[in-house]
């Protein structure tokens, strides 16, 4: 069984640091457990709205959800419109506080559910020579 599967462990974990050469093998996981698998690129530090965004359509997000990420929060704690037996949400592009908040945020509720909700963070491999 994979640790996919695990909402306790999602939820004490996200956001997970991955290294970029083992995501591949992540996705594949993820996709065979059925899970919604949804790509965030922060290369250019995108607003609150622009961030929201790059969730809206992925989740397919209601026309009520604001574009805040008090908004992002909520849309990413109530999943009832795109439901999956679980979420993974890969970001890649510099940490941010406040993603890595909201995320960690949405795991613990999504738990309470017995739903995986996992954020992981891309991690460049480590430079390697002189």
């Amino acid at each position: 069984m994979s640790v996919l599967t695990d909402p306790a462990t999602a939820a004490t974990s996200t956001p997970v640091p991955v290294l970029q050469d083992r995501l591949d093998t992540l996705r594949a996981q993820a996709h065979e457990l059925g899970f919604t698998i949804v790509d965030v690129d922060l290369h250019d530090h995108p607003g609150s709205a622009d961030l929201v965004a790059r969730f809206a359509g992925p989740l397919q997000f209601p026309d009520w959800v604001g574009s805040t990420l008090d908004a992002l929060t909520d849309a990413l704690r109530d999943l009832s419109w795109h439901e999956a037996p679980g979420y993974l949400v890969v970001v890649d592009g510099p940490r941010d506080p406040r993603l890595a908040g909201v995320l960690q945020d949405a795991a613990e509720f999504q738990a309470q559910d017995g739903i995986p909700f996992w954020g992981v963070w891309v991690v460049p491999p480590p430079q390697t020579g002189p």
